[in-house]
C-alpha cells in the first residue's frame, strides 16, 4: 500500500491534511486480471482476422491487383506485346493473371499464433511476383497489396465484437 499526503495551505478554510491509500495489491490483482483478458481477446480473433486477410488476398487476385485505388497488373505478354493468345492447355478459356493453373491463388491459407494472423502461401516462386527487385521479365505483380484501410477497419470490428461478447459472459 501507498499513502500520499495531501496539504492545502492557508486560504479560506485554513489549513487541512488529506490522506489517499492507494492499495496496489488490488491494483496489481486488477490489471492481472485485465492482462488475462487480452490475451484471451488476442487468441479469440487472431484467426477471424486471418481468415479475413485470406479474403482481401483472394480478392486482389479476382481484379487482378485494382484494388485500394492500385492499378490493374500488367496484362500477359503476349497482350502488351500486340501478339495472338498461344495455343495449349494454359491458355484455354479466358485465363487471370496468375491463376492460370490455380496454384498460386489456390495456395493462400490462413495462418495464426498469437499475436501474429497472416495470409499465408507456401508456393516457391511466389516471391518473384511480389518482389521488388529489377525486372526483365515478370512483371511486379504483388497480390500482397491489399486494401489495408478496410483490412484495418475490419479487424477493428472483429475485435469489438469480441469484447462485446465476452462483456456478455
Amino acid at each position: 500500500m501507498a499513502r500520499f499526503g495531501l496539504l492545502r495551505r492557508g486560504g479560506v478554510g485554513g489549513r487541512s491534511n488529506k490522506n489517499l491509500d492507494i492499495r496496489f495489491d488490488e491494483l496489481g490483482d486488477a490489471l492481472d486480471k485485465l492482462g488475462a483478458a487480452g490475451g484471451e481477446l488476442v487468441s479469440q480473433v487472431m484467426q477471424p482476422i486471418a481468415e479475413n486477410l485470406v479474403f482481401e488476398v483472394q480478392e486482389v487476385f479476382e481484379k487482378e491487383g485494382a484494388v485500394a485505388g492500385n492499378p490493374a497488373w500488367p496484362r500477359f505478354w503476349w497482350e502488351r506485346d500486340g501478339l495472338p493468345r498461344p495455343s495449349g492447355r494454359r491458355w484455354q478459356g479466358n485465363p487471370k493473371l496468375l491463376q492460370d493453373s490455380g496454384n498460386l491463388a489456390g495456395s493462400i491459407t490462413a495462418h495464426w499464433e498469437a499475436p501474429i494472423a497472416e495470409a499465408f502461401t507456401n508456393v516457391p516462386y511466389a516471391g518473384y511476383h511480389v518482389s521488388q527487385r529489377p525486372r526483365k521479365k515478370i512483371p511486379l505483380r504483388d497480390f500482397t497489396q491489399i486494401d489495408f484501410d478496410r483490412a484495418l477497419d475490419e479487424t477493428l470490428e472483429l475485435v469489438l465484437a469480441q469484447l462485446e461478447a465476452n462483456s456478455q459472459r
